[in-house]
């Protein structure tokens, strides 16, 4: 436990003192095409409006989900992205997921962008089961993490300082994992620069 503990303080650490660069930063255009295909996605199902993004950083993805016209909950580790979520007039905290503290069946969609790659492997299934727990029946889940190989630990490369701990997996590893919680409704891979080996590993889930 206190490992797993060390490593989120690290992460809140960082993302505090990088909060206010990522909030001027523009997000790549491939990551804007995996976030219009998820909404696209949520109005063909005709999914209901209560909406909970895990990670949700400065805010800037939540923010376009309630112009959407979604009743929006964004949580962080961070308490300075979760400021930078309340000055978009967005409903945030400051939660770990790995946490029971939101109700059950609450929300229709859940949202997961490079979030969930900070999550320990051991944790994993946790946060899957807690994400099943707060979904509507039927309700869908969003998970997109960098992957494709198999790693876990801290970064030595990282830019960041302290670095950060990622956990990476293979496609086949965690559609495996996601699958005994989930029903797949897609997954597909994105070609990013991110090492040999690497890509972005997109997935939408339904609660069964």
């Amino acid at each position: 436990m206190r490992e797993e503990q060390t490593i989120k303080e690290s992460l809140r650490v960082f993302y505090n003192q990088d909060a206010q660069r990522r909030n001027e930063s523009s997000s790549e255009p491939w990551k804007l095409t995996e976030r219009t295909r998820f909404l696209e996605e949520l109005q063909q199902q005709g999914i209901g409006k209560d909406f909970l993004e895990l990670g949700a950083g400065t805010g800037k993805d939540s923010l376009y989900f309630q112009e959407q016209g979604f009743t929006v909950t964004a949580i962080d580790l961070s308490p300075a992205m979760v400021e930078l979520c309340k000055e978009k007039q967005l409903n945030a905290h400051v939660m770990d997921f790995t946490q029971r503290e939101l109700p059950p069946e609450t929300f229709d969609a859940v949202y997961a962008f490079n979030s969930l790659l900070h999550t320990p492997k051991k944790e994993l299934s946790l946060v899957l089961t807690n994400v099943h727990r707060v979904l509507k029946p039927k309700g869908f889940f969003y998970l997109g993490v960098y992957g494709g190989n198999e790693f876990e630990g801290v970064w030595q490369e990282d830019w960041a300082e302290p670095k950060r701990f990622f956990a990476y997996y293979t496609d086949k590893a965690l559609l495996e994992i996601v699958t005994d919680v989930f029903e797949l409704v897609y997954f597909r891979q994105v070609v990013v620069e991110r090492g040999v080996g690497f890509h972005f590993q997109s997935l939408m889930l339904r609660k069964s």
